[in-house]
């Protein structure tokens, strides 16, 4: 039971990321452009100086389609308020989670909740098919067989990169140590490898892992840095 809990705690911390990132402007093209986002970037730089300027993003369909909120997306995406964004800047940029829009997408009968089957035949279901049914039951909180709009909110409340950090961070000081990531479900199930992911995290190497640097960690294609693919960071401790 044990295992099964701190997979479904990793598996919910990348599958709250991805929720958001598949609401990103990485996929201007269409909510279901499955390309890599260097593709997409590669794609929008038009004359291929290596930036975005604002008139190449808002000649994206995106930018067509709502040209202020396209021009509202830049200027997030800008962090440094240069007028240009860089292949960093398009990949580091986080939309806001809006688990409606999401749980709208998956509920393909539109009868107002979500079975086992459209949760499987959906995007994120997909993702990782041999676990979809078990996220499922855990989202499923009242074990009716199917998942309210409620459940689904709460379930990424529950689970949700910054939820679990607040659970990790057992002194309250903000950031992780080693030794309260070692502490962790995860950690505990194979010590060895849960310290090669704090050291991925940790990406200025100073010892601890930020909310920032554990949000920016991805498990599927390892971290900002260029490092290789490894598995998603933790569970949630005491679940």
């Amino acid at each position: 039971m044990k295992t099964v809990v701190a997979t479904l705690g990793a598996l919910s911390v990348a599958a709250s990321i991805s929720f958001a990132q598949d609401q990103a402007p990485k996929s201007p093209d269409g909510p279901h452009d499955r390309r890599g986002p260097e593709e997409i970037f590669k794609k929008l730089d038009t004359n291929g100086d290596g930036f975005l300027s604002l008139d190449e993003f808002e000649a994206s369909p995106l930018g067509k389609r709502d040209a202020a909120k396209a021009a509202e997306i830049y200027k997030k995406m800008d962090v440094n308020a240069d007028g240009k964004v860089t292949l960093e800047e398009f990949k580091a940029f986080r939309p806001p989670w809006n688990p409606e829009t999401i749980f709208k997408n998956i509920d393909t009968n539109g009868d107002g909740v979500l079975s086992l089957d459209e949760f499987k035949a959906s995007h994120w279901g997909k993702r990782d098919a041999a676990n979809a049914e078990a996220i499922f039951r855990k989202m499923d909180a009242n074990s009716d067989g199917k998942v309210t709009l409620e459940e689904f909110k709460e379930f990424h409340r529950t689970w949700s990169p910054e939820e679990i950090f607040k659970r990790l961070d057992t002194n309250g000081d903000g950031v992780l140590s080693l030794d309260e990531f070692k502490a962790g479900p995860m950690a505990k199930k194979d010590p060895a490898k849960a310290e090669e992911i704090f050291r991925k995290m940790d990406v200025n190497c100073d010892g601890k892992v930020t909310l920032e640097e554990f949000k920016a960690y991805r498990p599927h294609r390892g971290n900002r840095t260029g490092n290789p693919p490894a598995p998603a960071p933790t569970g949630a401790p005491g679940k």
